[in-house]
């Protein structure tokens, strides 16, 4: 998250939805979507 932070300070973005704990939740799924995921891919 440091370095997210980081590049986006330096960038001094004036934005209403993103910031740097936004991106890092897009990459996480709900539990029940990463159980079935997983569940998957262990056959």
């Amino acid at each position: 998250l440091w370095e997210i932070e980081k590049r986006y300070r330096k960038l001094k973005l004036k934005t209403k939805y993103y910031n740097p704990e936004i991106h890092l939740a897009s990459f996480v799924l709900p539990t029940h979507i990463r159980k079935t995921v997983e569940a998957k891919r262990n056959g």
